[in-house]
């Protein structure tokens, strides 16, 4: 697949970096590649256009919002639940 997109070594530091923290600046990872801001930006819109970046996610701590994590076995194996504390 990365050879059909066309991914060089700049577009997987670049996600690289965004798998990491997917808030990081555009400066911050022009200034750890060693390039232009610009080019960042149009790489990652270009690989958000090829749906490399598919989504962009919030992952919540579910204790942080007030859930308790617990864990069921049923059909099919284990499964998460979240009970309100």
């Amino acid at each position: 697949m990365g050879l059909e997109l066309g991914l060089d070594d700049v577009d997987k530091g670049i996600l690289k970096m965004l798998q990491v923290d997917a808030r990081i600046s555009y400066a911050e990872m022009a200034k750890r590649l060693n390039l232009p801001e610009s080019t960042i930006r149009y790489r990652v819109k270009r690989l958000v256009a090829t749906k490399v970046i598919r989504k962009v996610i919030a992952l919540v701590d579910p204790r942080k919002i007030g859930f308790d994590v617990g864990r069921g076995y049923g059909e099919g194996g284990p499964k998460l639940s979240l009970r309100s504390t």
